[in-house]
């Protein structure tokens, strides 16, 4: 069972947060899950934009990203910074209709 799973909205640092917001209009939705280890997980509804598009992260896995990620918890509305994202690739999966 995880320490902490949480919906949240993420963005990249470099982001600007327009005022009067509390992210900024590219932020994605996801889900973030704590392990007792320590691991962190990100499930992302959506895919970052990217120089190769949302199939480009299918190919990346175990790359080291360069940008932290911030992100906002919604239940309990604490702010994270995460430092050393390694990219595990992405999936796709059921469309809801």
């Amino acid at each position: 069972m995880p320490v902490l799973e949480e919906r949240e909205r993420f963005w990249w640092e470099d982001m600007p947060v327009p005022e009067g917001h509390f992210a900024p209009e590219e932020s994605i939705t996801g889900i973030v899950t704590i392990d007792n280890d320590g691991r962190i997980v990100f499930y992302l509804d959506d895919y970052f934009p990217n120089k190769h598009g949302p199939w480009g992260l299918l190919a990346k896995q175990h790359t080291l990203i360069t940008k932290n990620l911030c992100g906002i918890l919604r239940t309990s509305n604490r702010r994270v910074v995460v430092i050393g994202v390694i990219s595990d690739g992405g999936g796709v999966g059921p469309v809801a209709v």
